[in-house]
């Protein structure tokens, strides 16, 4: 029988794409974690044998990884866009790079069946897709989807100590300001608002000897896409989308001494949702996308703290 009372992930920042780093750092409040390695093969019936012959030969090893976190800082956008400005002092911009810097992962169970700590390790980890919900009566919550190069199965590292005193962001300290050509408004009645970016990460192969995972994960086009939910508004968000008209959306996320500032330049909606039912509470949810234009990247977010950058959570 197995326990696994205890289970933690780390992670490190890699000086070099794929190599493994010893992971020194960790999410404060991760609440999900998965993992899948796949063994790609291929196996074919074979002409001329028993019912039961088989081939199999080996292919490309494929590793994928996600996470959910509170948030309780902007410190792993720099992992989600690319680059992050000088951290000497506040404020602090990260903004989208050609390319992203990977991370090395472990996770370790403890204990198992005789005592021991169960470990297992994940390289060359870019982030995927990531995906910010602010919704009304929760905390702030982000998850990320990884693709990574390789597994291992490395030494055990001892347990992290949370730090159970941070507060994450949460719903009732955010604002949402939309700005269009003819004014603007804060969203004071919105229910929910998803971020979502996506790198249109791909694995590329080469030929070669153990080159059966990838030798590169290539970074594509950046989409920023969104929903907006609200219980009002309708008038304004009607008119900026029968008009056809592009907006800044800039998300603020408040706590004590911190806020960080989301803005999402060149922002057009999709779709206008219509719905009634009985006496219920309108509320109309409004899909979005934001694109980048001369001297604006599509979404930008400025961390403002106190204290130093090196010191904050992730």
């Amino acid at each position: 029988m197995s326990y696994f009372t205890d289970r933690w992930i780390k992670f490190g920042k890699e000086s070099s794409w794929g190599e493994w780093t010893t992971p020194d750092t960790f999410p404060n409040y991760l609440t999900d974690w998965s993992a899948t390695t796949t063994e790609n093969k291929n196996e074919e019936d074979l002409i001329g044998g028993s019912r039961d012959w088989r081939k199999v030969t080996w292919l490309e090893e494929g590793v994928v990884a996600r996470w959910t976190q509170e948030l309780v800082s902007g410190k792993i956008f720099e992992y989600i866009l690319g680059t992050v400005s000088d951290t000497d002092t506040s404020p602090v911009t990260y903004s989208p790079a050609s390319t992203l810097p990977s991370m090395s992962v472990y996770r370790g169970l403890y204990p198992d069946e005789d005592g021991n700590t169960v470990s297992l390790g994940y390289y060359g980890l870019k982030v995927d897709t990531a995906e910010l919900t602010i919704e009304q009566g929760a905390d702030v919550q982000l998850e990320i989807n990884f693709a990574g190069k390789g597994a291992t199965i490395p030494s055990a590292l001892s347990k992290p100590s949370l730090d159970m005193s941070l507060v994450p962001f949460s719903f009732y300290h955010s604002s949402i300001d939309v700005k269009h050509p003819t004014g603007q408004f804060t969203a004071k009645y919105a229910t929910r608002l998803q971020i979502s970016i996506n790198n249109n990460l791909e694995a590329r192969y080469g030929s070669g000897a153990m080159q059966y995972r990838p030798i590169e994960i290539r970074e594509g086009g950046l989409e920023v896409t969104g929903r907006l939910t609200v219980e009002g508004y309708f008038g304004e968000l009607s008119s900026i989308t029968l008009n056809r008209q592009t907006c800044t959306i800039d998300v603020y996320l408040i706590k004590s001494g911190h806020t960080i500032q989301i803005t999402l330049n060149n922002v057009t909606f999709g779709e206008l949702p219509d719905e009634l039912s009985g006496l219920d509470v309108v509320e109309g949810e409004f899909p979005f996308s934001a694109r980048p234009s001369s001297g604006n990247d599509a979404i930008k977010v400025v961390e403002y703290f106190s204290g130093t950058w090196d010191s904050l959570p992730y």
